[in-house]
């Protein structure tokens, strides 16, 4: 047991223990509580010191633990804990930032900051027990207790010896139950970590493109013109025209023809975009029939008379070529027109009914259309390798296009005329103007009948293809081919308007536009394509919050007390064995540490007992130089 009383100082030189000197002797006292009694035996240590006799009572040699202000608290101890419940809202913060977000947008991954913070932590709730442990032992020393008591202390807590707390049953005690928990918390970095999945998702975020894309007009005059001869044409129902195209636009006709993908090479998505862009479209105004009539294919063959539908002029085409009777099943026409301001594009098409097919006998209604540039907006995709991939179908609406040149005013005399549609209107013709028709003729007085399908494109529209056999006795059914030409005619002045882009510069383009129009150098999208995100099961995290909180408090609790100590506490072994009263260390001061203990004792040399009666191959037993 270490008592504490007022200083003076008692050598036990003579077995008469009245005398005192300013140098002596501290004494160890224990206390044998096997058998209820006790009895104090004083151990002279020093060199010459003689024993007092056991029929004597020893004066019993105490120093005062001087308390001070400054050293009354573990500070250090409790900014751990401090720290270490920190660590429970900061791994919240960053969970709940991680959470549905990319992984692509930590430049270091959360489970680094949680594997580092956790880390820190564990740290740092490892030493907080440490001081724990030691504020625990002294505070059970001061009060009272064991030798055994105090090596199962420090055993259980300090020492953290997991063999001996494994095997402790009975006196298992708070100390070991916390060094137990600071060893579990090691699970607490596994469960956060576990905490943090990364799946494939929707990257549903919105993004700023920079760069140039689109216009939202066609350029004035910038596709080509028209060269009119004067004269009426033999197959047209108008001044003969050549459509000609400018060199500027030879590239938008060369990519369109040969299916070339659109690329936005001054804009670039991180990965797939939705967005919407602002560009031309050909709007139709009105759609009207011009002709319709009735095929009969047996009275075709068997009558001189052909039927009144086999003279049809669609779009300036003549059907009436001698010795052959000519039935078309389809017909497409596009044209360049005039508005009272405006340009636009005439689209005349003709199809059979599903009769001509199945019977040998239908309908055939010519249709016209107009259509007037305007400006529109596109749902489009742009993706990574800046291929642009649009829907020209059904472009919504934003306002007229009124920078089209006007046709009003045209005369029979040779001239060149300025158009914005003219390129646009000849690409269209090169691709899909045609007839499809059946020719009846007689050749060595046998009927022959044969069928005319002349491009691709009227191929791509038979739907009844398995009724059609060498006999001919079916005509091709063909789809309506409006919506195919609608989307042909966005695509071609899409792709004009993104070429014209590239080509000139912004001042010289607005020129060409209608007043109040800009050309805007960032884009807003959205991101749609499948990216990994971070997603977060909570019930991991409040497990590893629990866990800590545990070991928070099951620490925090050995400091209880700690203020009565008056002092810093280490496991020093010289601030120990002054505590204990060793004779070597009596002339230092009772409240010293142990740093301060060995800086004032710092040349002081130490024999380490008699060479003679240690067993030892070493010549000498000293500490020191």
């Amino acid at each position: 047991m270490i008592e504490y009383s007022e200083q003076h100082d008692t050598i036990l030189n003579e077995p008469d223990v009245s005398s005192t000197h300013k140098t002596g002797t501290y004494h160890i006292s224990t206390v044998e509580q096997d058998n209820g009694s006790s009895e104090a035996e004083s151990l002279a240590l020093s060199a010459g010191e003689r024993k007092v006799p056991r029929n004597q009572a020893a004066p019993v040699r105490t120093t005062i633990w001087n308390a001070t202000a400054l050293r009354w608290s573990p500070l250090l101890g409790l900014s751990c804990l401090v720290f270490v419940f920190l660590t429970i809202p900061a791994a919240a913060v960053i969970l709940h930032i991680a959470d549905g977000a990319p992984a692509g947008n930590w430049k270091i991954s959360p489970t680094v900051w949680l594997v580092a913070f956790t880390a820190i932590g564990n740290k740092a709730l490892a030493f907080a027990a440490l001081q724990g442990a030691i504020i625990t032992w002294w505070l059970r020393a001061l009060h009272g207790s064991t030798i055994e008591r105090l090596h199962r202390d420090w055993s259980h807590g300090a020492g953290a010896e997991l063999w001996s707390i494994l095997r402790a049953g009975r006196k298992t005690g708070i100390l070991a139950i916390t060094t137990l928990a600071t060893n579990v918390i090691l699970v607490d970095g596994i469960l956060l970590q576990r905490a943090i999945n990364v799946v494939q998702q929707p990257a549903d975020q919105l993004v700023t493109l920079s760069g140039p894309l689109t216009t939202p007009e066609v350029p004035t005059n910038f596709t080509g013109g028209e060269i009119v001869s004067p004269g009426e044409g033999q197959h047209w129902e108008m001044p003969n025209v050549l459509l000609a195209g400018r060199t500027a636009y030879g590239p938008v006709y060369r990519d369109f023809v040969t299916g070339s993908p659109i690329n936005a090479t001054n804009v670039e998505c991180p990965g797939l975009c939705q967005t919407t862009l602002r560009a031309p479209a050909m709007m139709q105004t009105e759609c009207r029939e011009v002709l319709t009539g009735r095929i009969n294919l047996t009275d075709v063959m068997s009558t001189e008379t052909w039927p009144p539908i086999c003279f049809v002029r669609i779009g300036g085409i003549v059907f009436n070529n001698t010795g052959m009777k000519v039935c078309p099943s389809l017909a497409l026409r596009t044209w360049p027109t005039a508005g009272n301001s405006w340009e636009g594009l005439t689209v005349y098409y003709g199809t059979t009914d599903e009769g001509i097919s199945r019977k040998t006998s239908g309908n055939l209604t010519v249709m016209t259309c107009d259509f007037r540039p305007a400006v529109a907006d596109y749902s489009a995709f742009l993706n990574r390798n800046g291929s642009i991939d649009v829907d020209y179908a059904k472009p919504a609406f934003v306002a007229w296009a009124n920078n089209t040149s006007n046709f009003v005013g045209r005369t029979d005399v040779e001239q060149e005329i300025n158009s914005t549609l003219a390129g646009i209107a000849r690409t269209l013709q090169v691709l899909y103007d045609q007839v499809s028709a059946l020719a009846i003729m007689t050749q060595n007085g046998e009927t022959v009948i044969t069928y005319r399908q002349p491009t691709q494109f009227s191929e791509s529209l038979v739907i009844n293809g398995e009724d059609l056999d060498s006999s001919q006795e079916h005509l091709p059914l063909y789809q309506q081919p409006f919506d195919k030409l609608r989307a042909a005619m966005n695509e071609i002045v899409f792709r004009t308007s993104i070429h014209a882009r590239k080509s000139f510069d912004d001042d010289t383009l607005l020129s060409w536009m209608d007043p109040g129009l800009t050309l805007p150098l960032t884009l807003g999208a959205k991101r749609v394509d499948v990216i990994p995100k971070h997603i977060i099961n909570w019930w991991f995290f409040w497990g590893a919050a629990i866990l800590q909180m545990i070991c928070i408090a099951l620490v925090a609790r050995m400091y209880w007390g700690s203020w009565s100590l008056g002092r810093s506490v280490s496991f020093c072994p010289l601030e120990i064995a002054k505590a204990f009263d060793a004779p070597l260390l009596r002339d230092v001061p009772s409240n010293m540490t142990g740093e301060e203990i060995a800086e004032k004792s710092r040349k002081r040399r130490l024999l380490f007992d008699d060479p003679a009666r240690v067993y030892c191959p070493m010549k000498r037993h000293e500490f020191g130089p």
